[in-house]
């Protein structure tokens, strides 16, 4: 029968008793010399494997296998104290801490003390031959099994403490027989040299490997809590980072704060001292000093095949193989994986990569420069041209990195990989650089597409000493970097320049070249108000091999022939347009986060003319990313449609605040046309706000910009001209000057006719309406409707014209009211007063929905909208894992995740990444 005691812990083994002594013999584990792991604070395991283990009571045999310090006895005591309270009886057997008698002996006596009737089934004398002893108390336990009331689960704890783990082979006999209501639990950093096949084929055996045993970030977080009173923010990702998850090195970063609370809002960047110390005396210093020595020249790389380790480590590719195999069993700090290609890769987790870079630091200059030109090498055989220039660079072989990237820089940047090519240039030193020409352009063109605009004006300018010397190609390449650089500084005088050259390329121009000029030349055209010519010279060229995205891509040109469309006033073929690109910058990832941004910012402004102000909402989380990023007419309708949207909302401050950002952003570059615009939304508001002082200074100040560029005609700035009038008009609107009002609307209606600006025309057309009406003049005011109407219904306008003045739904029931109008017109009409709140439409949406539901985002919806790249980052975000590790895990840049994020949160209209995480779960 078995006791009512409770059977002994890992904490509680009774004294050794003098049954079957043996001579004395030394502990196999031996105490540590130098560092110790600290005393685990709080009692705490991961609940997930907790709850595993309890879930399985019928598996026979249970094996942990875990590094040093993985938490295999924290959590076997977590689960043993969850046994005990339900009736179990544990046995525990420490490998560190046996007898002198050894395993067996141990064995015997544990389960004598739990159930003394077992001593009477052993032969006397007892055996002296452990494998038979072994035999007899495997057949005493089945026995005895019998009569047990309760399960009993015996813990072998510390195996790798053993000094001949070949001992654990006469514990065989006790798994072959294991009988119902044993469970043997087998816990060390190697797999235990037993045969666990005939209880793999019946399902009998649970196996929790190194990986099992890594803590989650939600782990990390919820422990944290619990034992510090205060919890750094995002703690769970920068302690996984460091940590890889591992129970040790988790334990001392505890310690360390805990003993340091000024550093704890830092967040760690690296393991505490006392833990590499750990690591070097439990893993580094059990191994052979050959695989030490292979293990740090190994630590210089992220991942690593057979291949690469054969490279560096000059042994055959097979040896390597079953190197690395042995490795991961035995040292448990490395993983693998299956490679981009099918390739079976091993990489070092964080802890012992950290240990074993130190150990790379003190090996000689001329041995460490060795390994990495063995790496670069490797890695310019595989093509992956990143990497082997990082290693070329890092080995002091600057001729050779310089040539590479001069070789890959045209491919990189053909298939949209500027990032990558980013990466490769910035490895190379500037007096390498200023010897290569062709590097100079390069870096020219990264500039401009980082926009740091100032660096590329200084490259290009330094270029332009020796351009006599370039072929027709580079020179061209250089003519398109300066008319980019003009329409990012809106400079159409620059642009006009450039003009006449950029309309006859080269023979044998690359395809980049061409599709970049082909898109400075369709901006050129559109602010020469020559809409169709700009669409044409994107559809009238071939492709040919010119990258999908950035400002030289064919998606980036598809984007050009939209905004002509909008600026026109077609609406709705923009809208068409600007998803399709969407669509297929989604599909490119991070090839296309340039193009992805144009695309989002411009979209918005037909979402708005639309009605859809909710998600003209969800880009305020975007603003300084547009703010950095964006080219100067993206943010302008950004900045604008979201300070109108929020307005109408009735949240004036707040709209006040978006555009008095417009404001400093174009006073910053001098962009004057931003300016002009920036202050006539201000004049706008302050006027409906009844700020009279600020409204007055305002308009001043447009008009100085007016007189500023009186001069200039048929450019981007003769826009500021018309901004200026507008400003007049609201004035004289809301001074009550009708008639001043009138004589500057026909005049700007003549200009904005000419100009082919269809949707300021249709605006214009209501406010002449509204001025006629409230002058008696009804024919008039009739007339200047259908007008207004006519334009609307043909390009799709609704929010432009709703702006244009506040009776233009009184305007559309008058002239409902004639009965003379087109039914389409009566549907334009229609439509206009729905989005007022009035008439037979109002309970209906303009596309087939209510008006409370086009306002409100669809519970379900945004995040079917997801593109499978963007779950994966949502699922990864479940994690904790800050966006390294997410571009890490997924392949792609920290910038192309940072998109992601962005279209993560508009679709499901949050603005935090915990706000994703439980809208998800919702």
């Amino acid at each position: 029968m078995v006791p009512a005691h409770r059977p002994p812990g890992p904490q509680e083994l009774p004294p050794y008793s003098s049954m079957h002594r043996t001579p004395n013999a030394p502990s196999s584990g031996g105490a540590q010399r130098s560092v110790v792991m600290p005393t685990p604070t709080g009692v705490w395991a991961p609940q997930r494997l907790v709850d595993a283990l309890g879930r399985l009571p019928d598996r026979r045999c249970i094996v942990l296998t875990g590094p040093a310090a993985s938490g295999k006895t924290l959590l076997l005591q977590t689960w043993a104290g969850r046994l005990r309270s339900n009736g179990a009886a544990v046995i525990w057997v420490q490998g560190s801490e046996l007898s002198p008698l050894g395993l067996v002996s141990t064995l015997v006596q544990r389960c004598v003390a739990l159930d003394p009737a077992i001593a009477s089934l052993f032969p006397n004398p007892f055996p002296s031959d452990h494998g038979e002893a072994m035999s007899y108390l495997s057949v005493a336990l089945v026995r005895a099994a019998a009569t047990w009331r309760q399960p009993i689960v015996i813990v072998f704890d510390n195996l790798h403490a053993l000094r001949h783990p070949e001992e654990l082979r006469v514990l065989q006999p006790l798994l072959d027989y294991c009988p119902a209501g044993l469970q043997c639990v087998f816990a060390g950093r190697e797999p235990p040299a037993l045969s666990l096949g005939r209880l793999r084929a019946y399902g009998n055996v649970l196996e929790v490997d190194p990986g099992d045993l890594q803590w989650t970030p939600d782990e990390i977080r919820d422990w944290a809590k619990a034992c510090l009173d205060i919890v750094p923010a995002r703690i769970e990702a920068d302690w996984h980072a460091v940590s890889a998850g591992w129970c040790g090195g988790l334990h001392f970063l505890l310690r360390a704060y805990q003993r340091d609370q000024s550093a704890i809002h830092d967040g760690p960047s690296r393991l505490p001292q006392e833990a590499l110390a750990y690591l070097q005396h439990q893993v580094l210093e059990r191994l052979h000093p050959e695989d030490v020595r292979r293990l740090t020249l190994l630590s210089i790389l992220e991942d690593v095949d057979a291949e690469l380790c054969a490279a560096l480590c000059t042994m055959a590719v097979d040896d390597c193989v079953a190197m690395l195999q042995r490795w991961r069993a035995e040292i448990g700090f490395v993983s693998n994986q299956t490679g981009p290609y099918g390739v079976a890769e091993w990489r070092l987790q964080a802890p012992l990569k950290a240990l074993l870079s130190m150990h790379f630091s003190r090996l000689d200059e001329r041995e460490q420069a060795k390994v990495h030109r063995a790496a670069s090498n490797e890695f310019a055989r595989r093509g992956q041209r990143v990497r082997a220039v990082v290693h070329a660079v890092v080995c002091g072989d600057m001729d050779h990195a310089a040539a590479m990237v001069e070789r890959y820089a045209g491919e990189l940047f053909r298939i949209g990989d500027w990032r990558q090519l980013s990466d490769v240039i910035l490895q190379c030193s500037p007096e390498h650089v200023a010897v290569r020409p062709g590097l100079r352009v390069w870096r020219a063109l990264l500039a401009l597409l980082q926009h740091r605009f100032d660096d590329c004006r200084g490259e290009l300018d330094m270029l332009d000493g020796a351009k006599d010397g370039f072929d027709a190609s580079v020179r061209y390449r250089i003519l398109v970097i300066r008319g980019l650089l003009a329409v990012h500084s809106d400079d159409m005088g620059l642009a006009m320049e450039l003009f006449p050259h950029l309309q006859v390329p080269p023979p044998h121009v690359e395809d980049i070249a061409l599709a970049g000029g082909r898109n400075v030349l369709s901006w050129i055209h559109i602010y020469r108000n020559e809409y169709a010519q700009a669409r044409a010279i994107q559809a009238g060229q071939e492709r040919g091999r010119a990258p999908m995205s950035t400002p030289f891509g064919v998606l980036t040109g598809r984007c050009m022939v939209g905004f002509s469309l909008a600026l026109e006033g077609q609406m709705t073929a923009a809208e068409h347009l600007y998803r399709d690109v969407l669509y297929e910058c989604e599909k490119r990832d991070e090839a296309a986060a340039d193009t992805l941004g144009l695309a989002t910012g411009l979209l918005c402004e037909v979402l708005y003319e639309l009605g859809n102000l909710d998600e003209v909402l969800l880009l305020r989380s975007r603003l300084r990313e547009f703010e950095r990023l964006a080219w100067p007419d993206t943010l302008l309708r950004v900045m604008l449609v979201l300070s109108r949207t929020l307005a109408l909302k009735g949240k004036m401050q707040e709209a006040l605040v978006v555009v008095r950002r417009l404001d400093g952003y174009a006073r910053q570059r001098g962009l004057d046309r931003l300016l002009s615009y920036g202050l006539l939304e201000q004049f706008r508001l302050h006027l409906r706000c009844g700020h009279g002082p600020q409204a007055d200074a305002c308009w001043n100040e447009i008009g100085v910009l007016r007189a500023k560029h009186a001069e200039v005609e048929s450019s981007v700035l003769s826009e500021i001209s018309v901004v200026a009038d507008r400003a007049d008009i609201l004035r004289c609107l809301h001074e009550g000057r009708l008639l001043d009002a009138r004589g500057k609307i026909l005049v700007l209606l003549d200009v904005c006719v000419q100009r082919g600006r269809n949707r300021r025309v249709a605006a214009l057309y209501f406010q002449l309406g509204a001025i006629e009406r409230a002058m008696g003049n009804l024919r008039a005011a009739h007339e200047a409707t259908v007008k207004g109407l006519e334009i609307g219904h043909r390009l799709g306008l609704v929010r432009s014209l709703l702006d244009a003045h506040p009776d233009v739904p009184e305007l559309a029931a008058l002239a409902l009211n004639s009965r003379v109008l087109d039914p389409l017109l009566v549907f334009q009409a229609d439509r206009l007063r729905a989005v007022a709140g009035a008439g037979p439409l109002a309970q209906a949406a303009i596309g087939g929905m209510t008006g409370a539901e086009a306002a409100r985002p669809s519970g379900r919806l945004p995040a079917m909208q997801l593109t499978d790249r963007e779950r994966e980052v949502v699922r990864l975000l479940t994690l904790a894992l800050p966006n390294k590790k997410i571009a890490r895990e997924l392949g792609l840049s920290p910038e192309t995740v940072k998109w992601h994020l962005s279209n993560i949160y508009s679709k499901l209209g949050v603005a935090t990444r915990d706000e994703v995480v439980a809208r998800m779960r919702e």
